[in-house]
Parts: C-alpha cells; structure tokens; sequence
C-alpha cells in the first residue's frame, strides 16, 4: 500500500510545512453562510412533500379539489415480469416507445382528500365521455365554494357526487396552504407519483431487450 504521507512529505520540505499546508487546505475547504440561509435551507427540506396518488375504487372516496394547475405527463403502463404500474415516458428515444409499448398521457390533479387527510394527486386520461373522471370534475373547477366530490371506480366508469362542506367539517386548510406554498416554491411535482427509469435501465428489462434486439435497435 502506499504511503500518502511520503507523498506529501518531501525530503527537501519540513514536516511542519506541510502539517500547515495540510491545514491551511482544509480550512480553504470550509464555506462561510449566514445562519439565516442554514434555516431557510432547512425549511425548504422540511416543506417539500413526496405526493401519493388518491386510489379510486368501489367505495366512495371523498375529495376537495382546490387548484386547477395540473400537469400532464406522458406515460406507459406496463405489465411484464419485473414490473407492472405506470412509468414515465422518456421522450424521443424512449425505449418503451422503440419497443412499440403504447404510451398515453396522464393528467394529474392535487386534491385534499378526506379519508387520509392528506394532499394526494388524482390521476385520469384525458378522455370526454360521459363515464370517465376529467368532464364529471370540470364544474368543481369553476366552483368557487370548497365542495367535496365523491368518486367512485367500476372497472373503467366513474361516478361523482357533489355535497357542499358542512360547517365545522374540516377541510385540509392548512395542508392545502402548505401544499400551494410548495407548488409555488417548485418543491413538489405531481409527476412523481409515477417512477422514472433511464434508458439504459428499461432497455434492461428481458422482455424490452429481447423486442428491441428484435428490431435491430440493440445489440442481442
């Protein structure tokens, strides 16, 4: 093993000049802030939020929807062995678009929801047919009144009732202004509810690398 003290340490030079290099490095090293940039730092990290997706199904989930700012992402639903659920699509040289899986876009609403008391993000197609979720939640949008929508799922139909908030049901005041403060500071992304992967990872799934080798698009 080498020595790394013999190779800062020359014959020519005294221990203790470089002992006081070796200090004056590491003092060079440090960064000097203000102690009011350390608390708003840590405020920033303390007010960031990891969104979770409001999961519909045969019973009524209430909700509050507060904000029209939605995003829309493009996604892949995919079903092989290694992993199933939606994932983010990467653009043009998407692997999953190289292997001809059908991508679709997702649009994505911040709501408050009423069972867990928590800001979670409602996500639909864009699709306008009567039965599907993004038409029957529109009038909620131009409501200025807080108003809870009860969504329930059979298989691809949805289904919305409208009830005013009762006074004295509380209705996530504080979790909403937190959440729209951390929109606005750009420190959530609805978008994350939904994993990302690099190319070189999903063309790394067997089942894509095998279509892709297929096409002549990778190297078997």
């Amino acid at each position: 093993m080498e020595n790394t003290l013999d190779q800062e340490v020359t014959p020519s030079r005294d221990v203790s000049t470089s002992m006081d290099k070796k200090e004056s490095t590491h003092k060079s090293a440090s960064k000097k802030t203000k102690i009011s940039a350390l608390l708003e730092d840590a405020s920033s990290r303390s007010n960031s939020f990891a969104p979770e997706p409001i999961i519909l199904n045969s019973d009524e989930r209430p909700v509050i929807l507060f904000s029209d700012d939605v995003e829309q992402v493009p996604t892949h639903y995919l079903e092989l062995p290694e992993l199933r659920g939606y994932v983010q699509c990467n653009g043009p040289e998407c692997p999953l678009c190289l292997a001809g899986k059908k991508q679709s876009t997702r649009i994505l609403v911040p709501a408050f929801d009423l069972q867990t008391k928590k800001v979670g993000v409602l996500s639909m197609t864009d699709n306008r047919s009567p039965t599907s979720l993004l038409p029957q939640l529109a009038p909620f949008f131009e409501n200025p009144e807080p108003a809870v929508a009860f969504i329930t799922r059979e298989n691809q139909k949805f289904y919305v009732e409208t009830a005013s908030l009762k006074p004295g049901i509380y209705g996530g005041e504080r979790e909403i202004l937190a959440f729209s403060n951390a929109m606005d500071a750009g420190t959530v992304e609805l978008a994350a509810i939904y994993p990302t992967y690099s190319n070189k990872e999903l063309q790394g799934f067997p089942s894509i690398h095998e279509v892709l080798s297929l096409k002549g698009l990778i190297g078997g």
